[in-house]
């Protein structure tokens, strides 16, 4: 145990040992309260210039409001671009969106400084900082996809159904505000209010060689029980979205 904690604090794993320290106080302070669980969740959109809309008191799928769209607006399809694809490719990849960012975030610094300890444990007996510097693509590349793989059971405990009180059915026909870059047949999010109800943000697809563009106005035509996501086609607005 002493040898374990002297290697910790070691010169070379001493900034990853802090960092995970860091990580178990905001656990700490979310068990004793002075934290929610949420309370530095974001809400991302997978676009190039990456939007970041931050609520200090909401959930997972928070909602910082509709942008107000005209009331004949007919959107066009999407033209997506290099940067925007990666970008997409890398929120599918880690789930983000679906899975709250301090879980994600935890897990990576978790796995990169165990990968980051038993290197240089390993592999770099002496202790030399330039080695370590050596190992530090490779251990950030295996703690990724060991935080890849860690988030698919999250990403099934966090997938929301429709609210309780309105049934799956009676979405359908329902129109809503793209919210992300696009929507294609695997990415896609959209945003509803309803009368009397607050925002939701709900996951939604299109047809196979379908796409929308954000601001688009979308119908909700089916649903997906094998995915939990909504089928979803170009429409008009036909009411203010503003309910």
């Amino acid at each position: 145990m002493i040898q374990f904690f002297q290697e910790s604090v070691n010169y070379v794993n001493l900034p990853v040992t802090t960092l995970m320290i860091m990580t178990l106080l905001y656990w700490v302070m979310v068990m004793i309260g002075v934290f929610g669980f949420d309370s530095f969740d974001f809400d991302f959109d997978a676009s190039p210039e990456v939007d970041v809309d931050i609520d200090a008191g909401f959930g997972i799928d928070a909602n910082t409001g509709l942008d107000a769209a005209p009331a004949t607006s007919l959107g066009g399809g999407s033209s997506t671009t290099g940067n925007d694809g990666f970008f997409r490719a890398v929120f599918e990849f880690f789930y983000l969106g679906e899975v709250p960012i301090v879980i994600i975030g935890t897990f990576f610094m978790l796995f990169f400084w165990i990968s980051t300890f038993v290197s240089n444990h390993y592999f770099n007996v002496e202790q030399s900082f330039l080695r370590s510097m050596l190992w530090l693509l490779p251990n950030l590349a295996i703690s990724l996809v060991c935080t890849r793989i860690s988030m698919i059971p999250f990403a099934m405990l966090f997938k929301k159904p429709p609210p309780e009180n309105i049934r799956r059915e009676e979405m359908y026909g329902l129109i809503g505000l793209i919210t992300t870059s696009e929507v294609t047949e695997t990415f896609g999010q959209m945003e509803i209010k309803l009368e009397n109800e607050p925002e939701m943000r709900i996951n939604v697809r299109t047809n196979p060689g379908e796409s929308l563009a954000r601001g688009d106005a979308a119908k909700i035509i089916s649903f997906n029980n094998s995915n939990g996501t909504f089928l979803v086609e170009l429409t008009k607005w036909e009411k203010s979205v503003d309910g």
